[in-house]
């Protein structure tokens, strides 16, 4: 995996990640730095592959689903700071606020994103926010788990959210345009918001989606649809349109 990495992002010349979770930040780096904001480079990677595509950088468009944080954690912080905007979906109102005010160039739509027939669904709100989910059977497993942790998680309460479909969002949004970029981060149910995609109609180019079943799936669901895995990191699988397009910007 480390030299498919290797050899896939000479593209891109002087790639630099660094960790940094603090804002603001000084605009003094080189115009070939890139700030990762990502858990493990996931920014890094798609926008290396965005700009060897061609598409300029205040061109990006992304949507972000379970944005939580506007920077700590954040897949899609380093391509807002150099120009680029897109559509924040986070169902938890304290988030979804702090989103608004970091990040005013964005859309905040302030929901989830349906995973099934329902357009309601209870949230359960953990401390912190990033770990917040719709499946009480996460909710414990999570909170089982970080016993041994330094800060242990706890249940903070429970709230009903609106859920809107994908590709409702996509045409409210995003013009009826799929974004360069999808990330979803839905906490359990992010194999199921991919499959409810419509792909006949938005194909993003790039997806970086959480794991929450086995990367194999995620292979055949969306090899079928014309993707190709770009890598894997601890948490997260990426998939690229095969090929790849070339923007005309």
């Amino acid at each position: 995996m480390w030299d498919f990495l290797r050899d896939h992002t000479r593209p891109v010349r002087h790639l630099v990640a660094y960790r940094i979770y603090r804002w603001p930040l000084e605009p003094n780096f080189d115009p070939d730095t890139v700030i990762s904001f990502s858990a493990a480079g996931e920014d890094c990677v798609a926008l290396g592959w965005l700009r060897n595509a061609g598409v300029e950088l205040n061109k990006i468009r992304y949507l972000d689903v379970g944005a939580s944080d506007p920077v700590a954690l954040s897949n899609t912080m380093t391509m807002y700071i150099r120009g680029a905007k897109g559509v924040l979906v986070e169902p938890d109102v304290v988030m979804a606020e702090k989103l608004r005010s970091r990040r005013p160039r964005d859309i905040v739509v302030n929901a989830a994103v349906a995973f099934d027939e329902r357009r309601t669904a209870t949230l359960i709100r953990l401390h912190p926010s990033v770990f917040n989910t719709f499946s009480e059977a996460q909710a414990e497993r999570v909170v089982t788990a970080s016993v041994g942790w330094s800060a242990s998680l706890s249940i903070v309460g429970r709230v009903d959210v609106k859920l809107i479909p994908i590709n409702e969002i996509i045409e409210q949004h995003l013009d009826g345009v799929a974004p360069h970029f999808l990330s979803i981060d839905a906490e359990s149910v992010d194999f199921a918001i991919l499959q409810s995609l419509d792909f006949t109609r938005f194909r993003p180019w790039i997806i970086c989606i959480e794991k929450s079943h086995s990367i194999a799936e995620f292979d055949r669901f969306l090899g079928s649809k014309g993707y190709r895995r770009m890598c894997e990191t601890p948490h997260n699988g990426m998939f690229m349109l095969d090929p790849l397009p070339k923007s005309s910007s």
